[in-house]
Parts: structure tokens; C-alpha cells; sequence
């Protein structure tokens, strides 16, 4: 089998016989570039510890992976017939291979904060891909028999995929199905198109039409399509009519605009963090100097203007952190997010949703509330790191 290539210097055609030359010649250059993109070609090498795969691209013209020219109608047939099914059997495994993953939690061990961020940067899937593959193993972990109907065809990834994403959406309406259900709902998509099976959502659950869409019109927008409620839509108005003074012709993007700002300033501990330390400054600016001052130092109360000493408050041991900490905390954190560090590979996780804080020695166990025992660390971390503690002490 003859492989022809067209190489980064040059564009100059190398003619290879196999797929070992061909790992062996491209390993050395794409050692400092994993991609190599040029006018004629594209080529992407991934290595991973159980396989090599290498996926060749060539130009539009007379440049072949394989001179398919030069086979006949039957062998043509044949040979994508064979490649279709190697394809539904490799997919297949991958899925098993990735559902066991998300069993053991390795993504958790390894600091990804999900299943879907280690298949996007662990093993490259752009976003689109590494749903339909999580998706895929969301479905089977409730209903195993799927994986034979899509390493057989009788049901695509993406039509799986998109009945795990109807099932999640029915849950969330507070429809949730039950295992016979998701059965029935699986066998009545089997051998459908996506599209039939859109339908057929839609039978199920008219407002599943509904959904909301974005997409990136340019560098700086995007464009949203949703539907809301009456009430909702009768909300937002009153809101834009309450502002009115400040901007009578506000758009819909300054009114989501202004709201946006001002949720954030009451929940992002950052900006919490930021306006507690504005009026601790502001009120120390105002203090006079001969209005007495209580400080505490060492355990004793005293007045620094030459007041008597007070007794100092009492301090009880709580798992409750202060706010004054917390705000610390999170302007040290500075919206780096989870701080949750692999031992093995030094690989932080970053992930910010759902963060938390955390006591690196746990509470139980003699930690303190001091800001050295304290980090931010995402929900999903929290609990690995506590089912680990937990297994550890039994």
C-alpha cells in the first residue's frame, strides 16, 4: 500500500510505504508542532500510551491517501464497506473506553473537573465531538444495551447523543423518565434519522422546540435565539421602565447588560471582596482620632488612645469562615479557579463552576479557618477529595 504526503518544507512529494515510515518520519518534526497546516495539506498526530493514530488530509486535487483510481466498482464497495463497520467497532470501543473512565473518576484524579473537559483537552475533541462521546456514555451508563445498537448502526452516536441531551432536558422540566421509559424512547428511535428523531421529541415534549441557540456572528458578539415566558418578558420590561430616567432608549443588550452588573456585584466573591476592602479603607479615612477604638491584640482588648482594658470576646472554634477570610480568599484565588492540583502530573484543574471553599486539612481533623488552610476548589473536586479522605480512613 503506497501513502504519498506532501511535507511542511518545501511542499516536496515523499512516497511511504507504510504507516510505521510514515510515524517514524513525521515524530522528530511535529515534536515542536503538533499541527502542521499549509496550503496543500493537513496533518494532526495525536500519541496516546495504547495507540498511534495519524489522520492525513490531502489537497482537493490528484494527491490520494490511497489511489482509489485504480480500484475497481466491487472493490471500491467493498473496501468502504469494511471501513464503515471498522469505524462503528472503533467507536464503540472508544465509548466503552470512556465510560469506564467517568466510572472510576479518573478525569477527577488526573484534575479535570468533568468527563467532557478531559475529553476536550486530554485527547483534543473539539466541543461538538466530545458531547456527542459524553453524551454517549451518560445514555449507557442507564441503558448498557445501547452501545450494540450503535456499534451495529442501528442507532448513530448523534442520534444517541441527542436522546441523552431530551432525557436531561425532561428531567429539568421535571419529567423525568424512568428505565423502562428510556428503553421504549430508545427502541422507537432505533433506525431513525436525526431528524425523525427531533420529531419525535417534539411529539413528546412540544416545548423541547424551544431550546436555546447561540452563535458567534463576529469576534466581539454572539448572536442568542430562546424563547421566554409572558411573565418573564412582562419582568424584563417593567425593569427597562424602572431605568428609563438613566437610558429611555435602553436595547435589550444594555438592559441584560446593566443586570449582568449588578448580579455580579451581589454574588462574585471577587467583587464582594473588592467593595468589603473599598469601605474598610473609606471608614478608616473618616475614623477621628480621638473617638476611642477598640482593637484586638494577643487576646486583650484595649483602647490605643488610653482607655481601659476591655475583656477580649470569646472565640469559638466554627467550621464557618469569615467573610473578612473569605474575601481574602477569593481576591488571592483572582478568578483562577479550582485549585485542585494532580499529584502525578502537576495538572491544575481551573475549572470555575461551582467553586467552593475548601479545608486542605479538614476540619475534623484539627484544621483551622486560617487563610493558609483554606482554597478555592470546584464542587466536583470537593467531593473527590472527600470521598478519597473518606475511603482512606476505613
Amino acid at each position: 500500500m503506497n501513502f504519498f504526503l506532501t511535507s511542511k518544507p518545501g511542499n516536496e512529494f515523499v512516497r511511504l510505504r507504510s504507516t510505521a515510515r510514515i510515524l517514524d518520519r513525521l515524530k522528530p518534526r511535529l515534536r515542536e508542532t503538533e499541527t502542521c497546516k499549509c496550503a496543500s495539506c493537513f496533518i494532526e498526530i495525536q500519541i496516546s500510551k495504547t495507540r498511534v493514530t495519524t489522520l492525513l488530509l490531502f489537497k482537493r486535487k490528484r494527491e490520494y491517501y490511497m489511489n482509489f483510481r485504480s480500484l475497481t466498482d466491487t472493490q471500491l464497495i467493498a473496501g468502504a464497506t469494511t471501513a464503515v463497520a471498522n469505524e462503528r467497532r472503533i467507536t464503540a470501543e472508544t465509548i466503552k473506553y470512556f465510560f469506564e473512565v467517568n466510572r472510576r473518576r479518573l478525569h477527577l484524579k488526573m484534575g479535570y473537573d468533568s468527563l467532557f473537559t478531559m475529553l476536550r483537552k486530554h485527547w483534543g475533541f473539539c466541543e461538538p465531538t466530545a458531547q456527542l462521546r459524553k453524551n454517549a456514555v451518560f445514555l449507557m451508563q442507564d441503558v448498557p444495551d445501547v452501545i450494540e445498537k450503535i456499534e451495529s448502526g442501528e442507532m448513530p452516536v448523534t442520534v444517541a447523543a441527542n436522546i441523552q441531551s431530551f432525557l436531561y432536558a425532561e428531567k429539568r422540566s421535571d419529567r423525568a423518565y424512568s428505565r423502562e421509559a428510556k428503553i421504549e424512547l430508545i427502541e422507537t428511535c432505533s433506525g431513525k434519522s436525526a431528524r425523525d428523531v427531533q420529531k419525535e421529541f417534539v411529539r413528546r415534549n412540544p416545548e423541547i422546540e424551544k431550546r436555546e441557540v447561540v452563535r458567534v456572528t463576529d469576534e466581539n458578539h454572539v448572536r442568542v435565539s430562546h424563547s421566554i415566558s409572558n411573565k418573564i418578558e412582562a419582568k424584563l420590561q417593567r425593569i427597562k421602565l424602572l431605568w428609563s430616567h438613566v437610558e429611555p432608549n435602553m436595547s435589550r443588550e444594555q438592559l441584560l447588560d446593566r443586570m449582568a452588573e449588578i448580579t455580579l456585584d451581589q454574588i462574585d466573591p471577587v467583587r464582594k471582596a473588592a467593595c468589603a476592602e473599598s469601605r474598610k479603607a473609606r471608614t478608616l479615612s473618616k475614623l477621628d482620632s480621638s473617638s476611642p477604638t477598640t482593637v484586638v491584640d494577643g487576646g486583650v482588648a484595649y483602647d490605643p488612645f488610653g482607655g481601659d482594658q476591655l475583656p477580649a470576646p470569646e472565640v469559638r472554634k466554627s467550621r464557618c469562615v469569615s467573610q473578612a477570610d473569605r474575601n481574602e480568599i477569593h481576591r488571592a484565588n483572582s478568578e483562577k479557579g479550582c485549585e485542585f492540583v494532580d499529584s502525578a502530573s502537576g495538572r491544575k484543574c481551573g475549572s470555575k463552576f461551582q467553586l467552593q471553599l475548601d479545608h486542605i486539612v479538614p476540619f475534623s481533623h484539627g484544621g483551622t479557618n486560617e487563610a493558609a488552610n483554606l482554597r478555592v476548589i470546584c464542587a466536583a473536586h470537593n467531593r473527590h477529595v472527600w470521598d478519597a479522605q473518606t475511603s482512606a480512613n476505613f
